[in-house]
């Protein structure tokens, strides 16, 4: 070590003898504790990248596994949507078979096709629709009777149609409004909830114009008896006081995807959506995780370069030691040589 070269070279000096100038690999034990310190820290920071790469992985198994799901769940819904199940059998093969003919033309769509509402809405509003969700739009009454009687020639069955031009809207009385909206649990009326082209408000309105929604039966059953039971009251979980008096409502029996027609559509959406945020943060999360693999393995590299260094050094260390004893020996023979000429 550098003590004991020190302690040699002021004997030498002072027996007035050569001392011999050792290699800087003498003093390598100050650069080996150097080494170890770097690598120490530097295979801390391995180990804690590590750590964090482990995470990453994990947690984009997770969302891939989220992905391929959702992707799954989506494609059955579209296919189902494609197909138009849920609708009336006749209304399926009109829109089937008018395809690609120029009974296609006079169709604008299937009513449940052409709206939508917010998911907590979609089975008051279904249910408030009934089979009208199952009817056909068309421009003219033209049409809905050129469709008509296409339907008979095909004998497929009978469809109700609505001609944009001959439906009109109905709405609640100002007063019965007024009333409905003092009462704790009055949501709105069913047309307002409902989100279509302009051209469809006419038929919204004559369609749900009428209806109020409530949070509750309970509520239902307050708006309904303030208003004179005239109009027909829904809940969110599809309950109704109607018109006159009557009640419906109980348990619903729930379909494979969504609670219906307008639920599928929500939930198409809501998948949709899913699908291109996972997307996103796959595609990011790769990136992140290339770039720490990327520093993983500098920092290997760094760490073998490090030890080749630490052995190399050792060696050194190991070659200065010799060097030193050696040199102490030959020392010692000198002066025991010199002292023989005394």
């Amino acid at each position: 070590n550098k003590k004991g070269y020190e302690n040699y070279k002021a004997k030498a000096i002072e027996n007035g003898g050569p001392y011999v100038i050792p290699s800087e690999s003498f003093l390598s034990s100050e650069k080996d504790n150097a080494i170890f310190a770097i690598t120490q820290l530097k295979s801390d920071l391995l180990k804690d990248i590590n750590k964090r790469f482990i995470e990453m992985n994990k947690l984009y198994e997770e969302n891939n596994r989220k992905l391929i799901s959702n992707n799954a769940k989506l494609k059955t819904l579209i296919e189902t949507e494609k197909s138009k199940e849920g609708y009336q059998e006749s209304v399926r093969r009109l829109v089937k078979e008018a395809d690609g003919t120029k009974y296609a033309s006079k169709i604008v769509g299937i009513l449940g096709d052409l709206i939508s509402t917010d998911a907590k809405y979609d089975v008051a509003i279904e249910i408030a629709l009934a089979n009208a969700i199952h009817n056909v739009v068309t421009e003219t009454e033209q049409d809905a009777s050129d469709l008509i009687n296409f339907l008979k020639e095909g004998k497929m069955g009978r469809v109700t149609f609505l001609p944009i031009e001959n439906i009109r809207a109905r709405y609640i009385d100002e007063d019965d409004l007024y009333k409905a909206k003092g009462v704790k649990g009055y949501i709105g009326v069913a047309a307002d909830l409902v989100k279509s082209g302009r051209d469809l408000e006419d038929i919204i309105a004559n369609l749900l114009g009428r209806i109020l929604v409530a949070d509750d039966l309970d509520s239902a059953r307050i708006i309904a008896s303030k208003t004179g039971r005239a109009y027909k009251v829904m809940t969110l979980e599809g309950d109704s006081v109607n018109p006159g008096g009557s009640l419906t409502g109980g348990s619903m029996r729930k379909t494979g995807a969504g609670t219906g027609i307008l639920g599928r559509k929500a939930e198409i959406e809501a998948l949709t959506k899913s699908v291109a945020d996972l997307e996103s943060k796959l595609s990011k999360s790769e990136d992140q995780r290339q770039e720490v693999d990327d520093e993983i393995g500098t920092l290997r590299r760094e760490l073998a370069q490090l030890g080749e260094q630490l052995k190399f050094y050792q060696l050194e260390e190991v070659k200065a030691e010799g060097e030193y004893n050696n040199t102490k020996t030959r020392l010692e023979e000198t002066e025991a040589t010199l002292s023989n000429y005394d």
